[in-house]
C-alpha cells in the first residue's frame, strides 16, 4: 500500500510538470515564404496566360522595368482596375500544373492610378521565362540535336535545359532588359557519341553570351561585340 501511494504521487506530479511545460511552451510559429511586389493592370501578352498582368520587385515603379508576371495571385482575381499599379503582400505557394509560380494575396498595402512616367511601354514588356528551343549556333555547321534546349528563370535567377544528351545548369548573373550572360555550365556525364561535339559548342557559347534580343516568339543571344551565337525559338 505504501509503495502504491507513493506511486500515485509520482505520477500526479509527473503530470503537473508536464501540464505546465505545455503551457509555458510557445506554439511555434510557420515561417511563410512572403514577398513585396507592384503589380500593374496594364496587361500584356505572355506565356502563362493570353494576357498577364507586369510586375516589378522590390523597386519602385518606373517605365522600363516592368516584365510580364507569369504566375497567377489566388484572391486578386476581379480585384483589379485599369490604369492602376497595386503594391502587394505575396505569400508563395510554389509551382502550379502549368509550370508557373502561385502566390496568396496577404495585404493590398496601396492602390493607385499609375503615374506617367511608371507606365510601362507597350510591347516592351517581353519576359525570358520559359523553354527556348535551339534553331541555329553561329559558326557551326553540326547538326543540332532534336532536345537541345535551355530553360530560363529570372526569379531565381537560374538556366536548366538539354543539350541533346546530357542536362545542363546554371546561373543567370546578369539580366537587364538588353543584356543577360550566365555563370560557367555545369552538364552530366552522359556519353554520346554523335552529340560530344556539339555539346562542347553549345555550352561554350552560352558562356560567351552578354545580350539578347527577343522579337515576337524567336530569341538571339550575343557575344560581347553583338555577334548572334544562338537563335531559340519559344516552346
Amino acid at each position: 500500500m505504501k509503495y502504491l501511494s507513493i506511486l500515485l504521487i509520482l505520477f500526479a506530479f509527473g503530470c503537473a510538470v508536464k501540464k505546465e511545460a505545455t503551457q509555458q511552451s510557445p506554439q511555434k510559429e510557420t515561417n511563410l515564404q512572403q514577398l513585396k511586389v507592384w503589380i500593374s493592370t496594364d496587361y500584356v501578352e505572355c506565356e502563362a496566360a493570353e494576357k498577364c498582368l507586369q510586375i516589378i520587385e522590390g523597386d519602385e515603379p518606373r517605365e522600363k522595368l516592368w516584365q510580364a508576371f507569369n504566375g497567377a495571385i489566388l484572391g486578386f482575381e476581379g480585384r483589379s482596375k485599369n490604369n492602376h499599379i497595386y503594391l502587394l503582400s505575396l505569400q508563395e505557394l510554389g509551382k502550379g500544373d502549368n509550370g508557373f509560380m502561385k502566390y496568396k494575396l496577404l495585404e493590398i498595402i496601396t492602390e493607385r492610378p499609375i503615374k506617367e512616367e511608371e507606365t510601362p511601354t507597350k510591347g516592351k514588356a517581353v519576359s525570358i521565362e520559359g523553354k527556348w528551343q535551339l534553331t541555329s549556333m553561329a559558326n557551326s555547321k553540326l547538326s543540332i540535336p532534336d532536345g537541345a534546349h535551355i530553360l530560363l528563370n529570372a526569379k531565381f535567377k537560374s538556366i536548366a535545359g538539354n543539350d541533346g544528351c546530357n542536362q545542363l545548369a546554371g546561373k543567370i548573373i546578369t539580366l537587364t532588359e538588353k543584356e543577360i550572360s550566365f555563370s560557367p555550365i555545369a552538364t552530366t556525364k552522359k556519353y554520346c557519341k554523335n552529340t560530344q561535339k556539339f555539346s562542347q559548342v553549345f555550352t561554350a557559347n552560352l558562356s560567351q553570351i552578354s545580350s539578347f534580343i527577343i522579337k515576337e516568339s524567336k530569341m538571339s543571344l550575343m557575344n560581347s561585340i553583338g555577334e548572334t551565337l544562338l537563335i531559340l525559338n519559344r516552346k
